[in-house]
């Protein structure tokens, strides 16, 4: 009896990950169709419609999602399964974005009947689009919440058992970026020559910001910004997973997010796309030989904190070569650049208190209690 009860929850977690990869292939669809929404907004001036061969990728990859979804609340419900169990654990949020994403969708399509259609940074920020984003990231971090939820016992070792929850990770990233796109330097190139302020502008509200102060801020902030959410999601990952994540791991969320962005982002971009997603997949394959080497974990929060400083250290340092190299030069000073290399470290290892925050030796406090 206890084989075949094994057996069964074999079956089960087989069951379960075959509905996650199936899941995270439509998500990515889902995924593409937005940038490729956000494409066309970068890239089209006037466009007039909803009814767009982008949208059509975009709700075609949700209607997906939803019908494969719907199949196995049928047939769970068949089975006599009650509401709750009948989808695996950690997808009943992703049903709920599901609902949310339908009436944002409606809303979106008698907004832009209302309203128009926007273009560039409005895009972002109309309430339709606002609710779209929400539902979309509660659906693609369904595989991402199974797989958190699944004890390490059952998970199959290597790519097979982590390759959806890091596909679900890298779309949460994505989906995050896609809204901060205009605060991202994979998005825009500021440190480029070809961006440095001209004598007309130099003068522009003087009074209150110079343009060179401004285009710095506004870099340095973009730096700090992505810095922040990156390590973040890498951290949590860390922190669930340590050396169970296969090797690779951190390439491939770095490299699927980089792909994404700078092919919508393609016409602000001074290098070119190509470069900047060599350097996601150099400074992944570093983050990866980093996690191999420190083996980074809550058991060994010192090796945990140095990936965290590191890793961004050498995202930037990267980054910035790639500047120098495959666009007109770095307008940005010696002091700017090297400092914001050295800050961005700093900022991972600051993120990485709030992941694994120092343990409280509550003996220590009630022996220092005791002797006060």
């Amino acid at each position: 009896m206890a084989t075949e009860g094994l057996a069964a929850h074999a079956a089960r977690i087989r069951d379960e990950l075959r509905f996650d990869y199936i899941f995270a292939a439509l998500c990515g669809w889902y995924l593409l169709g937005l940038y490729v929404d956000g494409w066309a907004h970068n890239h089209i001036e006037g466009i007039e419609t909803f009814y767009t061969p982008w949208h059509a990728i975009m709700y075609s990859g949700f209607l997906a999602v939803v019908a494969i979804t719907a199949i196995r609340l049928g047939r769970a419900r068949g089975r006599g399964l009650h509401l709750h169990a009948a989808l695996p654990v950690g997808y009943g949020v992703a049903l709920v974005g599901m609902v949310i994403y339908g009436i944002a969708g409606v809303g979106d399509l008698v907004w832009h009947t209302l309203f128009g259609v926007e273009s560039n940074a409005e895009a972002l920020f109309s309430p339709s689009h606002v609710g779209l984003l929400f539902g979309a990231t509660l659906i693609r971090t369904g595989p991402l919440r199974a797989a958190w939820q699944r004890p390490p016992s059952v998970t199959p070792k290597g790519w097979h058992g982590h390759l959806p929850m890091l596909l679900s990770a890298a779309y949460l990233l994505s989906s995050l970026t896609f809204y901060t796109q205009y605060m991202h330097p994979f998005g825009r190139t500021l440190a480029a020559a070809d961006y440095a302020p001209t004598v007309a502008t130099l003068t522009l509200r003087a009074d209150r910001l110079e343009a060179v102060e401004y285009l710095l801020t506004d870099g340095v902030a973009a730096i700090f910004l992505q810095t922040v959410t990156l390590m973040a999601l890498l951290l949590m990952i860390v922190r669930r997973w340590g050396d169970e994540l296969p090797f690779g791991s951190i390439t491939l969320i770095l490299t699927l997010n980089a792909a994404l962005m700078v092919g919508m982002r393609d016409r602000y971009l001074s290098t070119g796309p190509l470069p900047l997603v060599a350097v996601a997949i150099s400074a992944g394959f570093a983050g990866d030989l980093l996690l191999r080497y420190l083996h980074a974990s809550m058991a060994r929060t010192a090796a945990l904190r140095a990936f965290a400083f590191v890793l961004p250290a050498i995202l930037w340092s990267l980054y910035f070569a790639a500047i120098f190299l495959f666009s007109p030069g770095m307008w940005w000073s010696l002091p700017v650049w090297t400092g914001l290399i050295v800050l961005a470290g700093a900022v991972g290892w600051l993120v990485s208190f709030l992941v694994a925050p120092p343990l409280v030796h509550a003996l220590g406090e009630v022996v220092g209690g005791a002797g006060g």
